[in-house]
């Protein structure tokens, strides 16, 4: 059987591994590093997956890149050595002078070749045969980690993200053979760069706070801010159009026009490939509009006005280039897709009959996409859990060397339920890591959802910001009770991707887990997808009656999801959670 091993590389850099058609294992970088939001190469990650197949590099028949240009990943040399952990002197010199020939001989051509030289020389240092590695468009990786992962055998697909290999969006449809181009946008007209840049506006860091940008915009009055944001992003026949790039072809001119620079200089420009140069100008201009413009506003309205651009936006440009007398699925990847509240908005789009978000959407996806790229066929999805795991044996060896009192039981499953119908909170660790950047029953922390103050409580716990929605899990027999236009096809809510309208009926029976805008983002738990943890919500609704329970990552605040249960026990000591429960095993905290 062979074996194939994508790679993504940059801000959420990932290991995938295919033994034929099948995803074996899926882990992000950060999730093994302990380090959150880490711009690197996934090295251990791979050697996680290596040791854990007891396969070598040799076994690999593939190595294939979710990227053609890695100039894009990796600016310069500087950041191509620091992503492969390189810091002795002669490659700290290497950098620093390559830096220096590019201000004074900027040649994109002798740039990018010196960089993919040394990207061949480190994979080849790291043990990959060079002709085993393999580079695939970053948009289409995105698109087909979506089509093959989902049950759809033709429809549309929809990336997007910031950009990648010289767009920001692709729009398709598909068959089960092949990918047929609506349209594409190129990357000085995303809209994910504009929420980056709003983000860092707000003082949040990009390509890890968006989503509270989106959290927080339930708070704001979008009437303040949207007029502003139309006159940045626009669609004219039927492309994305930024209003605010006209100059930016002189990139160096163009900075110089703005007064009050706030986040590159000159120097830093002028080492940038052509098209990242003029990129990183987007983000400058970019800002310089929301000073003019937001200088006097409240962080919400501008949120709020934010949210509601890119929701108009997003569903015109479907409108604009999609048949509206036809239903399609549509199948969904990039990192802009993280936002729930766009997907609903798609989804409840007259002309779509379904939607499957790539639970892993962000960049951590192209991964799987260039595995699949290279296999060039339909692969095995059979589960989400597919990142690393822990040995149980290890485990009860810590508790016992270190004298902490545990308890293994055969009833854990109604012993949970138990203390979660009292109003405890729950962190449970049960098999392997889930792929993607949601918590799924796995690796979290459990509370009743009856108590609307339990956000209040766990923020306060675990160190995060308040206005932060939680989700409910909620058992597929209830899940039509709970969420408006429901049905059990709805497979983007099994791996937490879209939001729903409550029921105003029965919202106060789960009001901890319901946003400020009356939606929730849920899981809904089959018991094909999580057996242990949907027997631990069923003893949970024979007790409250209610089969939902509020659902957050079990990590505190700014640290990736746990990938071990002594992480799980620290967080116990911290008061983070009141009991950890690792698969049979129960660790109460000191008033438990």
């Amino acid at each position: 059987m062979s074996y194939s091993l994508g790679v993504a590389l940059g801000h959420s850099s990932a290991a995938v591994l295919l033994k034929g058609s099948e995803i074996i294992y899926a882990i992000e970088e950060e999730k093994i590093a302990r380090v959150k939001g880490l711009t690197s190469f996934p090295s251990l990650s791979i050697n996680y997956i290596l040791n854990k197949e007891n396969i070598s590099i040799n076994d690999l028949n593939s190595v294939s890149i979710g990227c053609k240009n890695v100039i894009e990943f990796c600016f310069n040399l500087r950041s191509l050595f620091r992503y492969f952990k390189k810091k002795s002197l002669l490659y700290i010199f290497l950098g620093y002078s390559f830096d220096a020939f590019n201000i004074i001989f900027p040649f994109n051509n002798i740039k990018k070749n010196v960089i993919k030289y040394f990207f061949f020389k480190l994979m080849q240092d790291f043990g990959f045969k060079k002709e085993k590695i393999f580079f695939f468009d970053h948009h289409l990786c995105h698109a087909l980690s979506a089509i093959k992962c989902s049950p759809y055998k033709d429809g549309v697909v929809f990336t997007m993200d910031g950009k990648g290999d010289g767009l920001c969006s692709t729009l398709s449809y598909f068959d089960e053979n092949n990918i047929y181009e609506i349209d594409k946008t190129e990357d000085l007209n995303s809209i994910g760069q504009l929420y980056q840049a709003v983000t860092i506006y707000l003082g949040f860091k990009h390509n890890r706070h968006e989503g509270k940008i989106t959290g927080l915009a339930a708070y704001g009055d979008f009437q303040k801010t949207l007029g502003a944001f139309q006159k940045c992003l626009t669609i004219k026949n039927g492309k994305i159009i930024n209003q605010l790039n006209n100059n930016i072809e002189d990139s160096i001119k163009a900075l110089k026009k703005i007064k009050n620079k706030k986040l590159i200089n000159e120097s830093h420009l002028r080492r940038l490939d052509k098209s990242l140069m003029k990129f990183a100008i987007s983000f400058e201009i970019f800002f310089d509009f929301f000073e003019k413009n937001f200088s006097n506003i409240n962080r919400e309205d501008i949120a709020a006005g934010l949210q509601k651009h890119t929701e108009d936006l997003i569903t015109l440009y479907l409108k604009k280039n999609l048949p509206t007398n036809k239903k399609f699925d549509i199948c969904l990847a990039g990192g802009v897709f993280a936002n729930v509240k766009v997907n609903q908005k798609i989804f409840e789009l007259p002309f779509v009959k379904n939607i499957f978000v790539q639970p892993a959407m962000d960049d951590s996806g192209t991964a799987l996409g260039a595995a699949i790229a290279k296999l060039n066929e339909k692969i095995n999805f059979k589960t989400i859990y597919l990142g690393s795991s822990y040995k149980i044996k290890e485990f009860d060896t810590y508790l016992k060397e270190n004298k902490i009192n545990f308890k293994r039981s055969e009833n854990y499953h109604s012993e949970i339920a138990k203390f979660l119908n009292e109003g405890k909170i729950v962190g449970r660790f049960n098999g392997r890591l889930e792929w993607g950047p949601r918590a799924l029953g796995n690796r979290s922390i459990l509370v009743k959802a009856d108590d609307y103050s339990i956000n209040e409580i766990l923020n306060k716990r675990l160190n995060r910001t308040e206005f932060m929605p939680f989700a409910p899990m909620i058992i597929d027999t209830d899940a039509k009770k709970f969420l408006k236009n429901y049905t059990i096809d709805n497979i983007a809510s099994r791996y937490m991707t879209v939001t729903y309208d409550i029921k105003s009926s029965l919202s106060k029976k789960i009001k901890g887990s319901i946003h400020i805008d009356n939606t929730a983002r849920p899981q809904v738990l089959f018991k094909e997808d999580n057996l242990e943890m949907y027997n631990i919500l069923q003893e949970y609704k024979k007790l409250s009656k209610v089969g939902v329970l509020l659902n957050t990552s079990f990590n505190l605040h700014e640290e990736p999801i746990i990938d071990s249960p002594i992480l799980g026990i620290i967080a116990l000591e911290k008061g983070a959670i009141d009991i950890l429960s690792v698969e049979n095993y129960l660790i109460y905290g000191n008033e438990n």
